[in-house]
């Protein structure tokens, strides 16, 4: 009898043991599968399993990015054949775009058709849940209609052409200082006005450096920022006009003068200002600048077509 009580109790000590094991399992599945909940819907983890710091992904100098698929078009068709052009399109920078046009042109309407097509096309930037930005495959579907009168072969050129809205947003650290006679300094300031080179903001138009300076003009004194930009990238802005959509110090709206700036030679150089108090005393705060236009890029390919 006091063998079977022994054997029984066993048996519910392992039965217990397993039932924890069990229990302990569903609780790493179930975290787990709210970690992924959590993560899931916005993109997916850098490869340590973190998600990516903000200041990861505002770098580098492009926009929208276009790549030509492999054997989309092949080297080369016969007369009358059917072929694809295909695009891989990615949004390479950090501001989200509508509307996208993805174009296509410069093929023959004689021998061609469509000779020309149209995509519009909306992407995600780079975040710090999409380090990466989103991608899309675009193809185009033409017809060789015939081969040139008394040609055994020609080579077509064509022209795949992105035209879309775009942003850059820059920040820093700035230094706000309205003691502006430095011969009358007995104390060293905590900081001083400088200037500032800055890194590349995710986008194919950068701000490059800021002359921030301080000034006086009657009873008021004012903190002013020089700011120099520059296209970066390897399209064209349209119509070489940069829109200054928004400035602010802090808290303070800035005044920018030129609004819109005309680049030229790829440059250009704008000035924004505000009032500020003797009584602030010498502290840093952060400039942020946003600026808005429409840019340009191409990609240029050719196909062979044969007899």
């Amino acid at each position: 009898m006091m063998k079977i009580v022994n054997f029984q109790h066993q048996r519910n000590r392992r039965f217990l043991s397993m039932k924890k094991i069990i229990i302990l399992l569903i609780v790493v599945i179930l975290l787990g599968g709210c970690q992924y909940l959590k993560l899931g819907n916005f993109g997916k983890l850098s490869a340590q399993g973190k998600v990516p710091p903000t200041e990861d992904y505002r770098k580098g100098d492009d926009g929208l990015t276009i790549k030509e698929i492999t054997g989309m078009p092949p080297k080369e068709i016969f007369e009358g054949e059917e072929f694809t052009i295909g695009m891989e399109l990615k949004n390479s920078g950090t501001e989200d775009v509508a509307d996208a046009k993805v174009i296509l042109s410069a093929l023959n309407s004689l021998y061609f058709s469509p000779y020309k097509d149209e995509r519009l096309v909306t992407l995600a930037g780079k975040s710090r849940y999409l380090p990466e930005g989103e991608q899309e495959i675009i193809e185009f579907r033409i017809v060789n209609l015939k081969l040139q009168y008394g040609a055994k072969e020609y080579t077509q050129p064509y022209i795949i052409e992105l035209d879309y809205p775009y942003a850059t947003i820059a920040s820093t650290e700035v230094c706000i200082n309205p003691n502006i006679y430095e011969h009358m300094k007995i104390v060293k300031d905590a900081c001083d006005p400088t200037t500032i080179s800055l890194n590349n903001q995710g986008a194919p138009v950068a701000v490059k450096k800021i002359k921030e300076y301080i000034t006086s003009k009657g009873s008021g004194i004012y903190a002013n920022y020089d700011i120099e930009i520059s296209n970066i990238g390897d399209g064209k802005v349209t119509d070489e006009k940069i829109i200054i959509s928004d400035a602010v110090v802090g808290i303070r709206d800035l005044e920018c003068t030129p609004k819109e700036v005309k680049l030229k030679e790829k440059r250009g150089t704008f000035r924004c200002s505000t009032l500020i108090e003797r009584s602030e005393g010498v502290y840093k705060s952060i400039f942020s600048v946003k600026l808005n236009y429409n840019y340009r890029s191409e990609h240029k390919g050719s196909i062979k077509v044969k007899e």
